[in-house]
Formats: structure tokens, C-alpha cells, sequence
């Protein structure tokens, strides 16, 4: 079974994405995964009205916070109120630099 995506939040699949993944083993099993910033930008572009827990994004953040480009970040999720928030929430608690 393969599920193909196109989109991430609204994002389109861009080579660009594709180029940064890392093959990792994952469960014994060697696969491509998404960059901490493409991961970042991907979860909070996922915040909405209807849905925007922070408390669940956190603790990736506090795992993969030296590995993201924070700017990047900003600049990708910009258009976000929510993405803004949590970006603030975050540089409240030092998780960004």
C-alpha cells in the first residue's frame, strides 16, 4: 500500500522538499523523513480555528529545535495568526533562537 501526497498543509510537494529528506531507519525499516524545518512549517500550518493544540506540537519542537531553521520557519508560515502564535509561545519558553 502506498499513499501518495501532494500537498502538506496546503503546501505543495516541492522538489525542494524531496531533497532535503533524510533515509533513516525507522522500526527496522529504511525510509525517507522530512526535514525538522519542513516538519515544523507542515504541523503549524495544520492550526486552525477548530483545531490549534499547541500543547501536542510542543514537545517535537522542544525535540527538534536545534535542528530547525526558525527563520525559515517565520518566513514560510507568515501568513499563520495561529503559526504566529505558537512561534511566540515558543520564543517565550526559549525553544527558538
Amino acid at each position: 500500500l502506498v499513499d501518495l501526497i501532494f500537498r502538506l498543509s496546503g503546501e505543495p510537494v516541492s522538489e525542494q522538499i524531496l531533497d532535503r529528506v533524510e533515509t533513516i531507519e525507522v522500526g527496522s525499516v529504511q525510509m525517507p523523513v522530512l526535514a525538522a524545518t519542513d516538519l515544523v512549517v507542515t504541523k503549524l500550518l495544520t492550526f486552525r480555528d477548530h483545531y490549534a493544540d499547541f500543547g501536542s506540537a510542543l514537545p517535537m519542537v522542544r525535540a527538534l529545535r536545534e535542528q530547525v531553521d526558525w527563520a525559515e520557519v517565520r518566513r514560510r508560515t507568515e501568513h499563520s495568526p495561529f503559526a504566529e502564535a505558537f512561534l511566540l509561545l515558543c520564543d517565550r519558553l526559549g525553544l527558538t533562537d
